[in-house]
């Protein structure tokens, strides 16, 4: 894990303005949070919003959510981070994607890059349904993912997200996780 993280670096001297300028924007935006008022959010405590992209340039949000807001600890401990986009917004805003695992694509110098994995949960016939799912992130986004569980934050980790590394160049397929 040193290896790797010694490997991203060059990406924190990059990100470290950039993330310091997302979290005051971010700040903000959590007051009023983005376009996520009328969703899932409406109802938790919200402790940060990060905007990026995802692999194909779309704007996604990721969504720090505490412990709590009851008090000032339990609002730096982060007990679940949601991937919100567009579609997360229009098809299933009660039902956001929780990230499960940071995933460092190591495929060569100056090729590499981070994708998330998550848990997408929907409902048919008053089933649950649970995906498996894959998107690759922007460096920024990477870079704010790998430092929060290097614990190099504001916030304090509770939220079970593992960090893998892989050689692979292509995101997995969804993968059905309930049958």
């Amino acid at each position: 894990m040193k290896r790797i993280i010694l490997l991203l670096l060059p990406l924190l001297a990059m990100a470290t303005t950039a993330v310091a300028q997302t979290t005051s924007a971010s700040q903000s935006a959590a007051g009023q949070t983005l376009s996520l008022k009328d969703t899932y959010f409406e109802r938790r405590p919200v402790a940060h919003i990060h905007t990026g992209k995802n692999g194909v340039g779309k704007t996604i949000h990721i969504v720090l959510c505490p412990l709590g807001d009851s008090s000032e600890d339990f609002k730096k401990i982060i007990s679940a981070i949601y991937w919100v986009d567009e579609n997360v917004i229009k098809y299933s805003p009660y039902n956001p994607p929780i990230v499960t695992g940071l995933v460092y694509h190591d495929i060569g110098k100056d090729k590499e890059f981070c994708s998330v994995k998550m848990i997408k949960t929907r409902y048919k016939n008053g089933e649950m349904i649970r995906h498996l799912i894959h998107e690759r992130v922007d460096d920024e986004t990477a870079q704010l993912l790998i430092d929060f569980l290097a614990g190099e934050t504001q916030w304090s980790n509770s939220t079970g997200i593992k960090f893998y590394v892989s050689d692979g160049i292509r995101l997995p397929s969804p993968e059905l996780l309930d049958q």
